[in-house]
């Protein structure tokens, strides 16, 4: 896990996890941040190769509209998911 910082500010925080046998990646930022995602991912990504990782899993909450900017970054999901009572959108996405 790693913060995510704009000079001293906390923006959001970040992380790869496993999840079963693959991997997740987390990506929380302030509302005052949307829209800077595609940097954050980008600086994930990077990290995800220097670990190894081949491809990673995201699930966002159903209730998150598909936008333009979702599609930009991840495509479309592959699957729908439910963790912990929670429906997910999933998508997978190459590193």
């Amino acid at each position: 896990m790693r913060a995510i910082r704009d000079g001293t500010e906390l923006a959001g925080w970040c992380g790869i996890q496993r999840e079963s046998d693959s991997y997740e990646l987390a990506i929380v930022l302030s509302p005052k941040y949307w829209g800077h995602g595609r940097k954050v991912l980008d600086e994930v990504l990077g990290w995800a190769r220097e670990l190894g990782h081949t491809y990673l899993f995201v699930h966002l909450p159903t209730t998150r509209r598909q936008t333009r900017a979702i599609s930009g970054l991840l495509g479309d999901p592959i699957a729908a998911t439910v963790i912990h009572d929670h429906a997910f959108n999933t998508y997978r996405i190459e590193v």
